[in-house]
């Protein structure tokens, strides 16, 4: 690799380097909670969970000429 190439991989390298940190920098947070409010506690919800065996029934094939015999005419 030649030593131009080399030069300009370190300088891309950089460049992008520079540019990440300029533009992600993080963000100052909020200011922590004051000492007499507690925090909110987290819990499950009261919501119960689907079932999963609904999602795993086995389902009859039905043919074309089936479906033509059980329609009205």
């Amino acid at each position: 690799m030649p030593n131009d190439a080399k030069f300009g991989l370190v300088i891309g390298v950089t460049v992008v380097i520079a540019i990440s940190v300029v533009f992600f920098r993080k963000e100052p947070g909020r200011l922590p909670p004051r000492a007499g409010r507690a925090a909110a506690a987290v819990g499950t919800s009261n919501v119960p969970a689907a079932p999963t065996h609904s999602l795993n029934r086995p389902v009859e094939a039905e043919t074309a000429a089936q479906r033509a015999d059980q329609s009205p005419r």
